[in-house]
């Protein structure tokens, strides 16, 4: 009777709490702790992890979003390299493209995706280079990478060609433009030492 007393005294001021601190007097989230904290193992079976947690800057603890070849499986966080991305740049109705936006940005291609598909509905594209400037500076974007996968007419990336930015632009091989037929890929990567795109291969 008297342990049972104990623990309704200890647990009932507990459930008036909106919020509550360990090692603070200020929480700032329904359970706040502002120390260490150890997880024991425990074997417990037919249960399985659905979610990943991080902390964010504030020490919050958020769900975070898988990309799509990260999964989890048998409690083991698994990737699939065998699949890629892909992201599907709006439809185009043009003959050339110069300094071409919403491809890449810090942290992701089209939505963190590898593989970038290209669509024009004038048939034959022009391609002379590619918007650098969502990155602070040109090192901050040194060995990205990217797959450019042509579905409609032929896709010629040209090779230091003026309409776009220096930066922007793409330098090929014996200065020759590099050209794609319907549904051929090609992949790029970015040069910071020589401020330019630079291909990988082509399929």
């Amino acid at each position: 009777m008297k342990v049972k007393l104990l623990l309704l005294i200890i647990m009932f001021p507990l459930g008036l709490l909106s919020q509550v601190g360990i090692n603070t007097d200020n929480p700032q989230a329904d359970l706040d702790v502002n120390g260490s904290m150890r997880i024991g193992k425990r074997v417990m079976e037919n249960i399985q992890a659905k979610k990943l947690l991080g902390v964010d800057e504030n020490g919050m603890i958020i769900e975070l979003e898988l990309d799509d070849n990260i999964y989890i499986d048998g409690n083991k966080v698994r990737s699939d390299s065998r699949r890629s991305g892909i992201y599907r740049l709006p439809l185009i109705n043009l003959s050339s493209l110069h300094d071409t936006g919403g491809i890449v940005w810090p942290g992701g291609t089209g939505e963190d995706r590898t593989v970038i598909r290209i669509e024009n509905l004038s048939g034959d594209l022009l391609m002379t280079g590619i918007d650098m400037s969502v990155f602070s500076t040109l090192m901050d974007a040194h060995g990205y990478t990217m797959s450019l996968y042509n579905v409609s007419g032929e896709l010629t990336l040209k090779s230091e060609d003026s309409n776009s930015l220096n930066q922007n632009q793409f330098i090929l091989g014996d200065g020759n433009d590099v050209s794609l037929k319907q549904y051929e890929m090609v992949k790029i990567m970015y040069d910071a030492f020589l401020e330019r795109w630079v291909v990988m291969s082509k399929h």
